[in-house]
């Protein structure tokens, strides 16, 4: 009975929003968006559903997340709730992911839609390493106001690898959006990470390249846990957007910084990233996760 009650959980949270899906990769949680989306190699739990899906077998507990992302610069707002099952039946770990978010298009046309992504992972272990193998999907639809607005819908996929070599090094790779609804607002990228795990916390390294509209970017991001309630991170972007008709986002630096806060089943994430070159142009998010009880037997 409580299996079945935590496979309904998971269906009641996304289901009220098939057919539809939303545009913002990495940086939508506390945990990727304060250490600057880094995670290739090392994202685990829900944020590995925007970073990279393999990471999804990473861990091993089953928990929810709400929470809501603000620029008050162009206005722009996200909520997303999502969920990530790593004690699910069998050898697949399983998560789901929705947003709503209002933001500038591509031609700074009002946009707003909804995010439905879905993904499931699989790990297996050799003499010398631990793999994790995920493939996640996406629904994205996007409107701007009036009958005859831009509207943009379709689906994507994720595709990644991590290997867990002996010791604290992880090797990730991942295919972002191999399949995209739009390439201006989900362009194609292939991102490589490197990550290195301690007992009390981790550091990472990412690269990803793409096309003109995902230019080239560079991240370093690590967690530090002062103590059994507190965690900290932080960390640094640098992107190459080599487009035209966005001068003023050619070259960027970003540097962001977030805590997360247990108390017992509860985790309460906060993050910030704030552009070298436009201070104003800063973004907060916030989130609370609850970590479901184990069942046993599972």
């Amino acid at each position: 009975m409580k299996r079945c009650l935590r496979t309904l959980t998971a269906i009641l949270l996304v289901l009220p929003w098939m057919g539809f899906g939303a545009v913002d990769p990495a940086n939508l949680n506390p945990t990727a968006l304060g250490m600057a989306g880094v995670g290739v190699a090392t994202s685990a739990g829900t944020a590995a559903l925007l970073i990279n899906p393999a990471g999804l077998a990473a861990r091993k507990s089953h928990n929810l997340e709400v929470g809501v992302g603000r620029n008050p610069l162009t206005n722009d707002t996200t909520f997303f709730a999502q969920s990530v099952d790593g004690q699910a039946p069998g050898y697949v770990q399983a998560g789901v992911s929705y947003g709503y978010t209002k933001r500038n298009g591509p031609s700074g046309l009002r946009l707003s839609g909804h995010d439905v992504r879905s993904g499931g992972a699989l790990s297996g272990r050799s003499d010398i390493a631990n793999y994790m193998v995920g493939v996640s999907t996406r629904y994205l639809s996007l409107s701007g106001p009036g009958d005859n607005s831009e509207e943009v819908s379709g689906w994507g996929i994720d595709a990644g690898l991590t290997v867990a070599m002996a010791g604290k090094v992880r090797l990730g790779i991942v295919w972002r959006n191999a399949m995209t609804p739009d390439p201006q607002l989900a362009p194609g990228q292939i991102a490589a990470g490197l990550g290195l795990v301690f007992s009390r916390g981790m550091l990472a390294f990412d690269g990803s390249w793409g096309t003109e509209e995902s230019g080239v970017t560079y991240r370093v991001g690590g967690a530090l846990t002062v103590t059994q309630w507190l965690q900290l991170r932080a960390g640094y972007k640098y992107t190459e957007l080599a487009t035209p008709d966005r001068p003023d986002t050619a070259l960027g630096h970003t540097v962001t910084g977030g805590l997360g806060v247990q108390i017992e089943r509860f985790n309460l994430g906060a993050a910030a990233a704030i552009p070298l070159s436009r201070p104003d142009d800063w973004q907060l998010v916030v989130s609370l996760s609850y970590l479901l009880p184990t069942v046993s037997g599972r």
